[in-house]
Protein backbone atom coordinates (compact mmCIF):
# COMPACT_ATOMS: atom_id res chain seq x y z
CA UNK A 1 0.00 0.00 0.00
CA UNK A 2 1.36 3.46 -0.90
CA UNK A 3 2.37 5.76 1.89
CA UNK A 4 0.62 9.08 2.43
CA UNK A 5 3.51 10.95 0.77
CA UNK A 6 3.43 8.67 -2.28
CA UNK A 7 -0.34 9.06 -2.56
CA UNK A 8 -0.03 12.86 -2.37
CA UNK A 9 2.72 12.78 -4.99
CA UNK A 10 0.68 10.67 -7.39
CA UNK A 11 -2.37 12.87 -6.82
CA UNK A 12 -0.33 15.97 -7.73
CA UNK A 13 1.02 14.30 -10.89
CA UNK A 14 -2.52 13.36 -11.93
CA UNK A 15 -3.70 16.93 -11.32
CA UNK A 16 -0.88 18.33 -13.46
CA UNK A 17 -1.62 15.93 -16.31
CA UNK A 18 -5.41 16.24 -16.28
CA UNK A 19 -5.64 20.01 -15.66
CA UNK A 20 -2.41 21.19 -17.24
CA UNK A 21 -3.99 24.11 -19.13
CA UNK A 22 -5.38 25.53 -15.88
CA UNK A 23 -1.95 25.95 -14.29
CA UNK A 24 0.44 28.86 -14.59
CA UNK A 25 3.68 27.97 -16.39
CA UNK A 26 5.95 29.03 -13.52
CA UNK A 27 3.80 27.27 -10.96
CA UNK A 28 3.92 24.03 -12.96
CA UNK A 29 7.71 24.13 -13.35
CA UNK A 30 8.16 24.79 -9.63
CA UNK A 31 5.91 21.86 -8.71
CA UNK A 32 7.60 19.50 -11.14
CA UNK A 33 11.05 20.53 -9.92
CA UNK A 34 9.99 19.71 -6.37
CA UNK A 35 8.76 16.32 -7.58
CA UNK A 36 11.88 15.40 -9.54
CA UNK A 37 14.11 16.52 -6.66
CA UNK A 38 12.73 13.58 -4.66
CA UNK A 39 13.40 11.00 -7.39
CA UNK A 40 15.72 10.43 -10.32
CA UNK A 41 13.50 12.07 -12.87
CA UNK A 42 13.85 14.83 -15.46
CA UNK A 43 11.85 17.63 -17.06
CA UNK A 44 11.76 18.18 -20.82
CA UNK A 45 10.34 21.31 -22.46
CA UNK A 46 8.75 21.07 -25.88
CA UNK A 47 6.63 23.25 -28.14
CA UNK A 48 4.83 21.26 -30.85
CA UNK A 49 4.27 22.96 -34.20
CA UNK A 50 0.81 24.45 -34.49
CA UNK A 51 -0.64 27.36 -36.47
CA UNK A 52 -3.67 27.77 -34.17
CA UNK A 53 -3.70 30.49 -31.55
CA UNK A 54 -3.23 28.81 -28.14
CA UNK A 55 -5.88 29.02 -25.45
CA UNK A 56 -3.38 28.60 -22.60
CA UNK A 57 0.36 28.78 -21.92
CA UNK A 58 0.54 25.01 -21.44
CA UNK A 59 -0.91 22.62 -24.00
CA UNK A 60 -0.31 19.37 -22.11
CA UNK A 61 1.91 17.59 -19.61
CA UNK A 62 2.98 13.98 -19.96
CA UNK A 63 4.83 11.69 -17.55
CA UNK A 64 6.53 8.70 -19.10
CA UNK A 65 9.62 6.67 -18.18
CA UNK A 66 10.61 8.96 -15.29
CA UNK A 67 10.42 12.04 -17.53
CA UNK A 68 7.99 14.94 -17.37
CA UNK A 69 7.27 16.38 -20.81
CA UNK A 70 5.81 19.89 -20.78
CA UNK A 71 4.39 21.29 -24.03
CA UNK A 72 4.40 25.10 -23.85
CA UNK A 73 2.78 27.42 -26.38
CA UNK A 74 4.34 30.84 -25.68
CA UNK A 75 7.81 32.06 -26.73
CA UNK A 76 7.74 29.26 -29.26
CA UNK A 77 9.54 29.07 -32.59
CA UNK A 78 6.94 26.75 -34.10
CA UNK A 79 3.56 28.32 -33.34
CA UNK A 80 1.47 31.20 -34.67
CA UNK A 81 3.33 33.67 -32.42
CA UNK A 82 6.76 32.57 -33.66
CA UNK A 83 9.18 35.34 -34.74
CA UNK A 84 10.16 33.11 -37.67
CA UNK A 85 8.30 33.25 -41.01
CA UNK A 86 5.20 31.06 -41.18
CA UNK A 87 6.64 28.75 -43.80
CA UNK A 88 9.05 27.31 -41.21
CA UNK A 89 6.13 26.09 -39.13
CA UNK A 90 4.28 24.92 -42.24
CA UNK A 91 7.34 22.96 -43.33
CA UNK A 92 7.62 21.30 -39.91
CA UNK A 93 3.93 20.34 -40.01
CA UNK A 94 4.42 18.74 -43.43
CA UNK A 95 7.47 16.84 -42.13
CA UNK A 96 5.45 15.55 -39.19
CA UNK A 97 2.78 14.26 -41.57
CA UNK A 98 5.56 12.32 -43.32
CA UNK A 99 6.80 10.96 -39.97
CA UNK A 100 9.92 13.14 -40.08
CA UNK A 101 10.67 14.78 -36.71
CA UNK A 102 14.26 15.94 -37.20
CA UNK A 103 13.49 19.68 -37.54
CA UNK A 104 10.94 19.61 -34.69
CA UNK A 105 13.49 17.91 -32.43
CA UNK A 106 16.08 20.54 -33.36
CA UNK A 107 13.63 23.29 -32.46
CA UNK A 108 12.85 21.57 -29.15
CA UNK A 109 16.55 21.60 -28.26
CA UNK A 110 16.34 25.39 -28.53
CA UNK A 111 13.02 25.42 -26.66
CA UNK A 112 14.55 23.37 -23.84
CA UNK A 113 17.23 25.96 -23.14
CA UNK A 114 14.90 28.89 -23.80
CA UNK A 115 12.34 27.83 -21.19
CA UNK A 116 15.07 26.92 -18.70
CA UNK A 117 16.57 30.41 -18.96
CA UNK A 118 13.11 31.97 -18.72
CA UNK A 119 12.28 30.12 -15.51
CA UNK A 120 15.69 30.80 -13.95
CA UNK A 121 15.38 34.49 -14.77
CA UNK A 122 11.91 34.63 -13.22
CA UNK A 123 13.18 32.81 -10.13
CA UNK A 124 16.11 35.19 -9.66
CA UNK A 125 13.81 38.21 -9.80
CA UNK A 126 11.02 36.85 -7.60
CA UNK A 127 11.39 38.23 -4.06
CA UNK A 128 8.83 35.73 -2.79
CA UNK A 129 10.84 32.72 -3.94
CA UNK A 130 14.23 34.15 -3.06
CA UNK A 131 13.15 34.83 0.51
CA UNK A 132 10.70 32.01 1.31
CA UNK A 133 12.37 29.13 -0.52
CA UNK A 134 16.02 30.13 -0.90
CA UNK A 135 16.43 32.43 2.14
CA UNK A 136 18.51 34.77 -0.01
CA UNK A 137 20.14 37.37 2.25
CA UNK A 138 20.66 39.77 -0.67
CA UNK A 139 16.93 39.79 -1.46
CA UNK A 140 16.09 40.33 2.21
CA UNK A 141 18.51 43.28 2.40
CA UNK A 142 16.94 44.74 -0.73
CA UNK A 143 13.50 44.72 0.90
CA UNK A 144 14.83 46.42 4.02
CA UNK A 145 16.53 49.06 1.88
CA UNK A 146 13.12 50.07 0.51
CA UNK A 147 12.16 50.96 4.09
CA UNK A 148 15.40 52.84 4.77
CA UNK A 149 16.90 50.04 6.87
CA UNK A 150 19.63 48.75 4.57
CA UNK A 151 22.29 49.24 7.24
CA UNK A 152 22.42 46.21 9.54
CA UNK A 153 23.28 48.19 12.67
CA UNK A 154 20.37 50.59 12.18
CA UNK A 155 18.04 47.70 11.36
CA UNK A 156 18.91 45.82 14.55
CA UNK A 157 18.19 48.94 16.59
CA UNK A 158 14.56 48.82 15.42
CA UNK A 159 12.44 46.37 17.38
CA UNK A 160 9.73 46.61 14.70
CA UNK A 161 11.96 45.99 11.65
CA UNK A 162 10.83 42.43 10.87
CA UNK A 163 7.14 43.04 11.56
CA UNK A 164 7.13 46.06 9.22
CA UNK A 165 8.07 44.05 6.12
CA UNK A 166 4.40 43.37 5.33
CA UNK A 167 3.82 47.15 5.25
CA UNK A 168 6.66 47.91 2.85
CA UNK A 169 4.21 49.34 0.30
CA UNK A 170 3.48 52.19 2.73
CA UNK A 171 7.07 52.86 3.77
CA UNK A 172 8.62 52.69 0.29
CA UNK A 173 6.03 54.89 -1.41
CA UNK A 174 7.14 58.37 -2.45
CA UNK A 175 3.59 59.58 -1.79
CA UNK A 176 3.02 60.17 1.92
CA UNK A 177 -0.35 61.26 3.29
CA UNK A 178 -2.27 61.57 6.55
CA UNK A 179 -4.78 58.95 5.40
CA UNK A 180 -2.05 56.46 4.48
CA UNK A 181 -0.35 56.99 7.84
CA UNK A 182 -3.65 56.37 9.66
CA UNK A 183 -4.16 53.18 7.66
CA UNK A 184 -0.60 51.97 8.33
CA UNK A 185 -0.85 52.52 12.09
CA UNK A 186 -4.35 51.00 12.33
CA UNK A 187 -3.29 47.85 10.48
CA UNK A 188 -0.01 47.47 12.35
CA UNK A 189 -1.43 47.88 15.87
CA UNK A 190 -4.84 46.40 14.95
CA UNK A 191 -6.73 49.23 16.59
CA UNK A 192 -8.17 52.55 15.46
CA UNK A 193 -5.65 55.32 14.71
CA UNK A 194 -6.71 58.70 13.34
CA UNK A 195 -4.13 61.30 12.32
CA UNK A 196 -4.98 65.00 12.03
CA UNK A 197 -2.76 67.73 10.61
CA UNK A 198 -2.44 71.41 11.66
CA UNK A 199 -2.65 70.65 15.37
CA UNK A 200 -2.29 74.00 17.19
CA UNK A 201 0.25 73.65 20.00
CA UNK A 202 2.97 75.40 21.99
CA UNK A 203 6.39 73.96 21.29
CA UNK A 204 9.91 74.49 22.54
CA UNK A 205 12.38 76.52 20.50
CA UNK A 206 15.50 74.41 19.93
CA UNK A 207 18.46 75.58 22.09
CA UNK A 208 20.58 76.29 19.01
CA UNK A 209 17.98 78.88 17.95
CA UNK A 210 17.87 80.75 21.28
CA UNK A 211 18.76 84.44 21.28
CA UNK A 212 22.21 85.42 22.62
CA UNK A 213 22.87 89.17 22.48
CA UNK A 214 26.06 89.98 20.65
CA UNK A 215 26.74 86.30 19.96
CA UNK A 216 24.15 84.73 17.64
CA UNK A 217 20.48 84.84 16.64
CA UNK A 218 20.32 88.52 17.54
CA UNK A 219 19.00 90.18 14.38
CA UNK A 220 15.56 91.63 14.98
CA UNK A 221 12.86 90.38 12.59
CA UNK A 222 15.34 87.88 11.12
CA UNK A 223 16.93 85.48 13.59
CA UNK A 224 15.98 86.81 17.03
CA UNK A 225 13.27 84.97 18.97
CA UNK A 226 12.12 86.19 22.38
CA UNK A 227 11.49 83.39 24.83
CA UNK A 228 11.95 79.65 24.57
CA UNK A 229 8.50 78.62 23.26
CA UNK A 230 6.32 79.42 20.28
CA UNK A 231 2.78 78.64 19.12
CA UNK A 232 2.33 76.98 15.75
CA UNK A 233 -0.03 74.70 13.84
CA UNK A 234 2.13 74.04 10.78
CA UNK A 235 4.45 71.34 12.08
CA UNK A 236 2.35 69.30 14.51
CA UNK A 237 0.27 66.18 14.02
CA UNK A 238 -2.45 64.95 16.34
CA UNK A 239 -2.58 61.15 16.59
CA UNK A 240 -5.77 59.84 18.19
CA UNK A 241 -5.70 56.25 19.43
CA UNK A 242 -8.99 54.54 20.22
CA UNK A 243 -11.56 54.32 21.62
CA UNK A 244 -9.78 51.51 23.51
CA UNK A 245 -10.92 48.83 25.91
CA UNK A 246 -9.80 48.81 29.53
CA UNK A 247 -7.25 46.12 28.63
CA UNK A 248 -5.82 48.04 25.66
CA UNK A 249 -5.72 51.48 27.28
CA UNK A 250 -2.57 51.03 29.46
CA UNK A 251 -0.66 49.66 26.45
CA UNK A 252 -0.69 53.09 24.76
CA UNK A 253 0.38 55.29 27.65
CA UNK A 254 3.69 57.16 27.45
CA UNK A 255 6.90 55.08 27.34
CA UNK A 256 5.12 51.76 26.84
CA UNK A 257 6.30 49.19 24.30
CA UNK A 258 3.61 50.13 21.76
CA UNK A 259 4.54 53.80 21.94
CA UNK A 260 8.21 52.97 21.38
CA UNK A 261 7.16 51.00 18.29
CA UNK A 262 5.02 53.97 17.22
CA UNK A 263 8.09 56.24 17.42
CA UNK A 264 10.04 53.84 15.19
CA UNK A 265 7.30 53.70 12.56
CA UNK A 266 6.90 57.48 12.52
CA UNK A 267 10.66 57.95 12.11
CA UNK A 268 10.54 55.74 9.00
CA UNK A 269 7.37 57.17 7.48
CA UNK A 270 7.53 60.90 8.30
CA UNK A 271 10.48 62.67 6.71
CA UNK A 272 9.61 66.17 7.93
CA UNK A 273 10.45 67.57 11.42
CA UNK A 274 6.94 67.21 12.82
CA UNK A 275 5.94 67.11 16.45
CA UNK A 276 3.45 64.42 17.46
CA UNK A 277 0.71 65.03 20.02
CA UNK A 278 -0.85 61.79 21.23
CA UNK A 279 -4.44 61.48 22.41
CA UNK A 280 -5.35 58.10 23.91
CA UNK A 281 -9.11 57.60 24.17
CA UNK A 282 -10.78 55.16 26.57
CA UNK A 283 -14.16 53.78 25.54
CA UNK A 284 -16.79 55.11 27.95
CA UNK A 285 -18.32 51.69 28.40
CA UNK A 286 -14.95 50.40 29.66
CA UNK A 287 -14.38 53.08 32.29
CA UNK A 288 -13.47 51.84 35.76
CA UNK A 289 -13.66 54.01 38.92
CA UNK A 290 -10.34 54.91 40.53
CA UNK A 291 -9.18 52.29 43.00
CA UNK A 292 -6.01 52.50 45.06
CA UNK A 293 -3.48 49.73 44.41
CA UNK A 294 -5.76 48.06 41.91
CA UNK A 295 -6.22 48.16 38.13
CA UNK A 296 -4.83 50.83 35.85
CA UNK A 297 -6.87 53.78 37.17
CA UNK A 298 -4.62 54.49 40.17
CA UNK A 299 -2.08 56.68 38.33
CA UNK A 300 -2.92 60.23 39.40
CA UNK A 301 -2.89 62.72 36.55
CA UNK A 302 -2.65 59.93 33.96
CA UNK A 303 -5.42 57.38 34.22
CA UNK A 304 -7.63 58.70 37.00
CA UNK A 305 -10.41 61.29 36.65
CA UNK A 306 -11.69 63.15 39.74
CA UNK A 307 -15.17 64.12 38.58
CA UNK A 308 -18.66 62.62 38.39
CA UNK A 309 -18.91 60.14 35.53
CA UNK A 310 -21.82 61.96 33.89
CA UNK A 311 -19.79 65.21 33.64
CA UNK A 312 -16.86 63.68 31.77
CA UNK A 313 -17.37 63.78 28.02
CA UNK A 314 -14.29 61.77 27.02
CA UNK A 315 -11.78 59.79 29.00
CA UNK A 316 -8.52 60.78 27.34
CA UNK A 317 -4.81 61.04 28.08
CA UNK A 318 -2.62 63.57 26.23
CA UNK A 319 1.14 63.77 25.88
CA UNK A 320 3.85 64.75 23.41
CA UNK A 321 5.68 61.93 21.75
Amino acid sequence: MDTTIEQSRQHLINELIEKSSQFNFYQVVRLIRHLIAQNRESLTFRSPANMAHPAADIEQIQFDQNTFKLDATFLSLTTASSPLPDFYTESILQDLQNDSTAVQELMDIIHQRLYQLLFESWTNHSFLLQINEYNNATAIDALYSFMGLADHDIRHSFASADSLLKFICYLSSSHKSIRALSSLLSKYFKTTFTVHSFQYATQDIPPEQHNFLGVKNNRLSETAYLGCEFSSCSNSLLIQIGPLTAKQFPQYLANTRNIKLLKEILSLYVNEPFGFFIEVILDKSNFEPASLCHGFTNQLGITSWLAPIETIENYTVHYWL
